[in-house]
């Protein structure tokens, strides 16, 4: 894994980054959101209506400089998320995604791997080296 420089990650709940994973410099990755729906109190007063979700970063994904990774997304293996992203949906595997929210514009290698391929495109062994948890 590689972590450039003044990345951010904040985890109230759980954020899974994978095996040779890239993180460009400035990126965010966040599991939670404040709550904003009393409009009569300060945002940092509504901590009951703070909401978190896991985040899974899988296995040779790429965070272009200034991602920001929001709360309940999983990117699947080999992906790309191009700078300035705000990924706040799951992306597939191979995917190469991009924009304010990420969309889907291509695929690494041409195509989306087949079901029960890997980002590899080996049979998926359901192994894993290793993992961060924060």
């Amino acid at each position: 894994m590689l972590i450039n420089d003044y990345v951010v990650v904040n985890s109230g709940l759980a954020i899974t980054i994978e095996d040779w994973v890239t993180i460009a410099p400035h990126c965010q990755i966040v599991d939670g959101d404040h709550g904003t729906t009393d409009p009569e109190r300060p945002i940092r007063q509504q901590d009951e209506d703070y909401v978190v979700a896991p985040v899974h970063i899988g296995r040779d994904v790429w965070l272009g400089c200034h991602v920001v990774v929001l709360k309940g997304v999983t990117i699947g293996a080999g992906a790309t998320i191009g700078a300035g992203s705000v990924v706040t949906r799951d992306i597939p595997e191979r995917a190469i995604a991009v924009g304010v929210p990420a969309r889907v514009v291509g695929w690494r290698g041409g195509t989306p791997p087949a079901a029960g391929e890997d980002s590899r495109g080996a049979a998926d062994t359901a192994q894993n080296e290793g993992t961060a948890e924060a």
